[in-house]
């Protein structure tokens, strides 16, 4: 997909980004110049995989990967240490890092159409943690 357009805008101040619905199968390694991100938003692509790049998103709150290709959440999920609200409904996700124990500040997780088990310690760490986990 490519956007032409005489418009000049400044990474290091945009604040969201919204790329849901369009068909992305990778996100690129230069998202990490979007360093004032808080809300991004990914949903309904084909994404199979995160790259380490994005975890430097360091002010991220919100992150919307619902309806794509994950299959796993890398361990360096945790460097997203203000993440509040992580939406990963409808992937192929199994299993989950232990390392979403140490994102503090999350307050909802969203899990719904992946086949996970329900009984999987993390799930029991998060839930005792306050952190809403939303299974179906």
């Amino acid at each position: 997909y490519t956007y032409s357009h005489n418009y000049k805008f400044e990474e290091d101040k945009l604040t969201e980004l919204y790329l849901s619905k369009m068909n992305i199968t990778i996100i690129p390694d230069t998202i990490s110049t979007f360093n004032s991100l808080t809300k991004l938003f990914f949903a309904n692509n084909v994404i199979n995989h995160l790259p380490d790049e994005m975890m430097e998103l360091k002010k991220l709150t919100h992150l919307n990967l619902n309806n794509n290709k994950l299959k796993n959440i890398p361990d360096s999920i945790q460097d997203l240490e203000r993440l509040e609200n992580l939406q990963l409904a409808r992937n192929q996700i199994n299993e989950l890092p232990f390392s979403l124990e140490k994102l503090l500040n999350l307050k909802e997780l969203n899990l719904v159409a992946n086949p996970i088990g329900s009984d999987l310690p993390m799930i029991d760490k998060l839930n005792q943690m306050g952190v809403k986990v939303v299974l179906d």
